[in-house]
């Protein structure tokens, strides 16, 4: 949190071997399609280095998304990006082998509405 300057991220982990990262609403929704990809490798990276050896992750996604809520009803999400990293090949790359994320662009927006007696 502190080395991105962003209160709003969010960890899930899946399996014990998938750990995403999101951004929400932050400022790197700005960034262009390429930007979005150099910026996700940084973070991949940043957050390989930081896992501990004993953690059983051999997965990495960093995802971009903007997140609304309309009229206490409406929950508006729209992931425009996800980068996956293999865990393995980012330790690799400390040995100076380069890694190529895969990206997923988002086909749309996420809508879920919420009843009001929740």
């Amino acid at each position: 949190v502190k080395a991105y300057d962003h209160e709003d991220i969010e960890f899930d982990m899946d399996n014990g071997e998938q750990l995403t990262i999101g951004f929400i609403n932050s400022s790197f929704n700005d960034l262009t399609w390429q930007e979005k990809k150099e910026k996700a490798e940084e973070i991949a990276r940043f957050s390989a280095s930081l896992l501990d050896e004993d953690w059983a992750v051999h997965a990495l996604s960093v995802r971009f998304t903007i997140h609304k809520k309309i009229f206490l009803v409406v929950d508006y999400t729209n992931t425009l990006a996800t980068f996956h990293f293999n865990l393995d090949a980012l330790k690799q790359e400390a040995t100076g082998m380069r890694i190529v994320p895969t990206a997923v662009r988002a086909l749309g927006p996420l809508v879920r509405v919420t009843c009001c007696n929740q």
